[in-house]
């Protein structure tokens, strides 16, 4: 089986996703605001909110959000969580109140009659809620940046195709073929150039007519905004055996 796949950049926000989208469906802002019903300036805002803070916190942004995912053919609950562990990752951390320092005047009479110490740096003492904050923070953009990674790949990986008929290199003398096998929901297949609707488990079915000789079967199917995969089948039809009947000859002498 020899499969191919086309090359389909990667984006990495989800600004940047829609975006690629959008163009990809060849449409305007203007042109998605008149279809979908979304005023452009949420579309603008959408596309153009790289870091997840532009967005405002109200109703109708997250409403418009879901819409517009649905209309460029994105799950929407998936979008809109994706939207929000981005706006949490670059969200500034909350400030931590400085602990009260002591006063000099309450302890310098007692200090009078200590030995003299060398100071040593906190930060060489002990881990700091500092970096332990760092450290966490680290771990959480790190964290979204390979979840981000996974759903994007989701959506623009290949499906998968599977034939359970015919095998590759077939020979056969029936010109009549059952080509049968399986997908993922949402395909648009094509088997020779004609498209194939499966059914709502993936199944499909179709009958080729085949010519004597070397016959390629090329199934192709893809997604919305996904690669498009390939699968081919080399089938052999030989020509069916030529038998003449021959009609026994009357041998026999005859009676007079």
């Amino acid at each position: 089986m020899r499969t191919t796949t086309t090359t389909t950049a990667i984006a990495d926000s989800v600004a940047a996703l829609l975006k690629q989208a959008r163009e990809e469906s060849g449409l305007s802002r203007a042109a998605v605001a008149v279809r979908s019903k979304i005023p452009e300036r949420y579309i603008t805002l959408f596309e153009e909110d790289v870091n997840g803070t532009a967005m405002p916190e109200d109703v109708y942004s997250k409403i418009y959000l879901k819409a517009y995912g649905k209309f460029l053919g994105f799950d929407a609950n998936t979008l809109v969580d994706l939207y929000k562990k981005e706006k949490a990752r670059t969200a500034p951390a909350p400030e931590r109140r400085k602990p009260a320092r002591t006063s000099s005047a309450s302890t310098s009479g007692s200090a009078s009659h200590r030995h003299p110490t060398k100071s040593i740096p906190t930060s060489q003492m002990m881990v700091t809620p500092k970096i332990i904050q760092s450290v966490l923070l680290g771990l959480a953009v790190l964290g979204f940046a390979v979840y981000f990674g996974i759903e994007i790949k989701k959506i623009i990986a290949p499906p998968e195709i599977t034939l359970a008929s015919p095998q590759d290199g077939l020979v056969t003398e029936d010109r009549n073929l059952i080509v049968e096998g399986r997908t993922e929901s949402e395909v648009t297949l094509h088997i020779n150039g004609k498209q194939v609707s499966p059914d709502v488990d993936g199944k499909f079915k179709d009958t080729l007519d085949l010519q004597e000789g070397l016959n390629i079967i090329t199934v192709t199917g893809v997604k919305k905004h996904s690669k498009e995969m390939s699968v081919t089948r080399r089938i052999i039809v030989m020509p069916k055996a030529r038998t003449a009947a021959l009609a026994p000859q009357d041998t026999a002498p005859k009676i007079p």
